[in-house]
């Protein structure tokens, strides 16, 4: 009953190592309401094109619930006759010959139709360069497409109409 027992303790001061992790944490949240507020897409596709993440405005412009788009490629979500011209502007991101791209393109909306949305893709790599899947974002730009539609269609009926008056009428200010 007399034997001795010992007992050894180590103390370590976590306190920064909290207030770090609690500050990333913050950060995280920050970020994450930023993302998913903005009313751009937001996405991320991994190295076969399949979404990995989307933000809420996926949903708000295409109607297609995010949770049912995750894990699926983004090409479905692109009308047909698009896919081979996807294809083709991602091969130099693909194969490394550009970092980044601009482009327009439709996505099929759920009950809308189609939406034109102006894309920003970048390839994401590792330390080595290999491939690790795409980043980027989407604006919604339906109603600038269909602006510029009717703007194009209005000044082809001016040019009908000049064509078919049979003695123009030129208007001159006092320059010429």
């Amino acid at each position: 009953a007399g034997k001795a027992r010992f007992f050894t303790a180590f103390l370590r001061d976590i306190g920064a190592a909290r207030r770090t992790q609690q500050a990333l944490e913050e950060s995280e949240r920050h970020y994450r309401s930023v993302v998913e507020n903005l009313s751009e897409i937001v996405f991320q596709l991994d190295e076969r094109l399949c979404c990995r993440y989307l933000n809420p405005a996926w949903s708000e412009i295409t109607l297609h619930p995010v949770g049912e788009s995750l894990g699926r490629p983004i090409a479905e979500f692109v009308p047909p006759d698009e896919r081979d011209r996807l294809a083709s502007m991602l091969q130099p991101l693909i194969e490394g010959r550009t970092e980044a791209l601009n482009f327009d393109m439709r996505l099929s909306s759920r009950d809308r139709g189609e939406r034109w949305c102006s894309f920003i893709m970048r390839a994401r790599r590792d330390r080595h360069g290999s491939l690790l899947g795409f980043a980027g974002s989407a604006a919604d730009i339906t109603e600038r497409r269909l602006a510029q539609r009717q703007l194009q269609e209005q000044l082809r009926l001016v040019q009908q109409l000049i064509e078919l008056i049979p003695n123009p009428i030129y208007f001159m200010d006092l320059d010429g």
